[in-house]
């Protein structure tokens, strides 16, 4: 729902500005713990029943996760055999009282111990759906969604 800003009050622009700040401050803190493999802190920034879902394409199946446990071992799983960073970008926020959506792109270049003697690195590059819920302990996420657009990969071998 969409409201003319000049049909709303300075005291409700204020607080949809405080919650896209923290929202976007919920991203930033997705990306962080998920890249220096904090599983558990990984799963906070979702409500207790959240889900993440990756949408399946081509050479990559499609996987959804759901509540806190299984977020966190799902972030412990791929952060063994994988080390990467998200390069997140701005995302658009509406806020719509105490819940929200959003979407951003992003690309998580990675490097992946596939065995000894073989090294892959690569990129997916692609977006996020979100929404966000408030809660007692801040602004969660509710479900996100992740669809790549694009993978790029190469291996390298030991001589």
């Amino acid at each position: 729902m969409t409201v003319k800003r000049s049909q709303k009050t300075l005291e409700s622009r204020v607080e949809d500005l405080e919650a896209t700040i923290e929202i976007m401050n919920l991203e930033a803190q997705y990306a962080r713990v998920w890249d220096t493999g904090q599983a558990n802190a990984w799963a906070d920034v979702f409500t207790e029943d959240g889900i993440f879902e990756v949408v399946a394409g081509p050479n990559r199946p499609g996987r959804t996760v759901q509540g806190r446990a299984e977020l966190a071992k799902f972030c412990d799983e791929i952060n063994a055999a994988t080390t990467g960073i998200h390069l997140m970008h701005t995302p658009h926020i509406v806020v719509d009282g105490d819940t929200a959506v959003g979407g951003l792109y992003f690309e998580f270049r990675r490097v992946n111990r596939q065995t000894p003697d073989a090294t892959a690195q690569g990129s997916t590059s692609g977006y996020y759906d979100v929404r966000y819920v408030r809660t007692e302990g801040g602004w969660k996420m509710k479900t996100r969604i992740e669809k790549g657009i694009i993978r790029a990969s190469s291996t390298f071998y030991e001589i």
